[in-house]
Formats: structure tokens, C-alpha cells, sequence
């Protein structure tokens, strides 16, 4: 009979701990590229949940990879700790990254183990760790481009089944490992998002900032994700031009990737240049006042890992609108008025609703405000920690 993955798996696993079966302190290498590009899910991901492990693992040396002048300096100044330090790592294309940028510094610093995000180098001396937040390119290779869906579907399989340990964000998605890649689910750890809720949060005297903008405070309905299909703003804005004026504005925060034209032909065809005011560039310090100043959070993207932009809302204080597929009923059911994202009528609908009825809004403001407090950083970060010290068959400090 011959070795399957999970032999396999068991073999590098054995090899790996050969490596590491030397006296502490274990030496941790984050491959944190994302703190370099677009503000998304995975950056925050990144910044919140590993700024935490550091501090929650003080017997093991953290190594940060990244291309530290082109970070953001205060995402930088959240891993200041004495047992964390960044090393640069030139910005260059993923198949450099992964095929021998990471592998070099895991061979210069001596590292024990290292973590990426999605997809793990080819060839590690070391154990590896990954998160994979979604496979939701091989359920929806529609929103994805060709050449995203051909490399994914290769490198982060491998990923999946050769990873020492593997991450993801909701049950969701682990189902979806299991299913899709056969992965053991004894082998996958969810360690859910959650949400700083010192940056989000329904009281603070800021409403200069959204003025600045051109808004009224409690007067528009809000929409934060990159503008792609899958977000699904297209629908939205056809919900929006349906509801009876007078109405709130509609704002819709993200950075531009494909697809993004159209939504701009759609504002225009419909009239609502006026109503409608997209927001690409929106600093850091500004995204909480948008969010606790709106009036109704509207999320009816089509297919989610998990929804980041849901807790923020919610522990922002505000009503949330979302979609009953993927994830998302996952986090929100119960908290936040669901519909089908397919269906213009139903999003329109429940923006309508929210307006028109106080008590709902109300309502939904404090489901949300419960659910989000349930979502903690520092809980997952301690999953993180307690994982890495299984595989590396060590334990936590006194």
C-alpha cells in the first residue's frame, strides 16, 4: 500500500522536527508582503493577528518579511516588541518570492518555521504554516482572472497538502478544503477575523471628517470592498436607483481592479452622478468615521471567506444589510438583515426597510454590536501561538 498525503505530511513533519530539536528560542519567519499593497482583508488580517502572537509568544523570535520602505509606517510600528524585528525583503513578482526570495532568508536566519499567506515557498528547510482564507476560485472562477484561477488552483492546493500546519478564516472555508482538496480536517485550525474595536466604534465626536466629504453624518448608506464582480456593487446600484427619492446617498469605498468601469457607465446611465460617490483613496484614521457615522451598511457581495467589513460595521455600531451565501450567514446570521445578493428587488428591499423603519435599524444596530464583541484578536492569536508550539513540541512560558 502505498504513502498517501497524510504519510507524506507525517514524513516532513518528522523532518521538520529534526531541525527545530535544539534549545529556544524557536525562530518564527512571517512572510508579511501584504503590509506593502492594497488596504484589504489580508493586510488587516495580517497586522491585527500577528502584532498580537508576538506579544502572546515571547519565548520565540519573530522574523518579518517584508518590503519595509514601501509599508505603511504606523502598520510597521505594530510589531515593535523585543522579540520581533522586520528584515527587508525586496519587493519583486510572486514566482521570485516564493521560488527563492523566502527560502534564502528562511536558510539566513535559521529559521524554525515559516508562515505565508495562501501559498507556501516550493522547497522549505523548515516547517511551513500557511493560511488559505478562501478557495473561492475554484466555486467562482467567474470572478476571478484566467491566469489568478490557473495559478491558484496549482500553487495553493500544494500548499494545502504539503503545509505542516494550515490555517483558514471560517468553517466555511474549511469545508471547503475538505471537500475540494481532501485535506484532514484534524490537519486545518479556523482562526477567525475579528475586530479593533478601539478603532471601530460607535462613539466619537468625528463627524468633521465625513463632512469634509460632503456627507451628512447618519445620511448615507455605506459599501467598503475593492471594486470587482464579486462585491457584486454592480447590483447594488441597481438596488439603490429602485428605492423612492428622497433618499440617502450611497458610498461606496475601495480601490479599482477589473470590472470597475462599468459601475461608473451604470452611475451615469441611471443619473446618479449627484448620489452616488465613490471613494477610492481613504486613509486609515478615516475609514472608522465613515463607517460609525452611516446610517445603514449595505453588503451583498456575492461569495465571501469570511466578510471583514461586516464586524467593522457592526462594532461600529451600525445596521448591517449582507448576503445569505458563502460565509456570511456564517458571521452575521441573526445580527444582520440577510438577503439574496442575486436578487436587485431583495437588496432594495431591505434598504428600503431600514429606512423606513426606526425600530428595525435600531435593532439591527444593537444585534450587531453584540456579534461583533464575540469576534476577539488576541483569542485567535492565542490559537495561532498554541498551534505553532504543537508542531514545534514546545510549551507556553510560565
Amino acid at each position: 500500500m502505498g504513502c498517501g498525503d497524510g504519510c507524506r505530511v507525517t514524513q516532513i513533519r518528522d523532518q521538520g522536527r529534526q531541525l527545530v530539536g535544539r534549545n529556544g528560542p524557536y525562530r518564527i519567519g512571517l512572510d508579511v508582503h501584504v503590509l506593502e499593497g492594497l488596504h484589504q482583508g489580508s493586510r488587516t488580517h495580517c497586522i491585527e493577528l500577528f502584532s498580537r502572537l508576538i506579544q502572546l509568544a515571547p519565548e520565540m523570535e519573530f522574523f518579518l518579511f517584508a518590503d519595509v520602505e514601501r509599508c505603511d509606517r504606523q502598520a510597521v510600528e505594530r510589531f515593535a516588541a523585543p522579540n520581533a524585528r522586520f528584515v527587508q525583503m525586496p519587493h519583486t513578482n510572486p514566482f521570485q518570492r516564493l521560488g527563492y526570495q523566502l527560502r534564502n532568508l528562511v536558510k539566513k536566519h535559521d529559521l524554525n518555521l515559516l508562515h505565508t499567506q495562501y501559498i507556501s515557498p516550493l522547497s522549505l528547510p523548515c516547517l511551513s504554516a500557511v493560511t488559505i482564507h478562501d478557495i473561492l476560485f475554484e466555486d467562482h472562477p467567474e470572478f476571478f482572472t484566467r491566469f489568478f484561477r490557473l495559478r491558484s488552483r496549482l500553487l495553493v492546493k500544494r500548499s494545502a497538502t504539503r503545509a505542516d500546519l494550515v490555517f483558514t478564516v471560517s468553517e466555511f472555508s474549511k469545508h471547503d478544503l475538505m471537500e475540494r482538496y481532501k485535506i484532514d480536517p484534524a490537519r486545518i485550525r479556523v482562526i477567525y477575523n475579528a475586530v479593533n474595536r478601539s478603532r471601530f466604534t460607535p462613539a466619537k465626536n468625528d463627524g468633521a471628517v465625513v463632512k469634509s466629504l460632503g456627507l451628512d453624518p447618519g445620511d448615507y448608506f455605506l459599501m467598503v470592498g475593492r471594486l470587482e464582480p464579486r462585491k457584486n456593487h454592480a447590483r447594488l446600484i441597481d438596488a439603490y436607483q429602485m428605492t423612492p427619492k428622497p433618499r440617502r446617498k450611497l458610498v461606496i469605498v475601495g480601490q479599482p481592479d477589473f470590472g470597475f468601469e462599468g459601475l461608473q457607465t451604470k452611475v451615469k446611465m441611471y443619473g446618479l452622478e449627484q448620489e452616488v460617490l465613490f471613494l477610492q483613496e481613504v486613509k486609515d484614521d478615516a475609514l472608522p468615521a465613515l463607517y460609525r457615522h452611516a446610517f445603514c451598511f449595505v453588503y451583498p457581495s456575492l461569495a465571501e471567506g469570511f466578510g471583514m467589513p461586516l464586524l467593522e460595521a457592526m462594532a461600529s455600531g451600525v445596521p448591517v444589510i449582507s448576503s445569505n451565501t458563502s460565509a456570511m450567514p456564517e458571521i452575521a446570521e441573526g445580527a444582520a438583515l440577510l438577503v439574496d445578493p442575486y436578487d436587485v428587488n431583495a437588496i432594495a428591499d431591505a434598504m428600503c426597510r431600514m429606512s423606513a423603519d426606526h425600530d428595525t435599524a435600531t435593532r439591527y444596530s444593537a444585534l450587531g454590536l453584540a456579534r461583533a464583541a464575540t469576534y476577539d484578536w488576541d483569542v485567535e492569536a492565542e490559537k495561532v501561538a498554541r498551534a505553532y508550539r504543537d508542531i514545534l513540541g514546545t510549551q507556553a512560558p510560565a
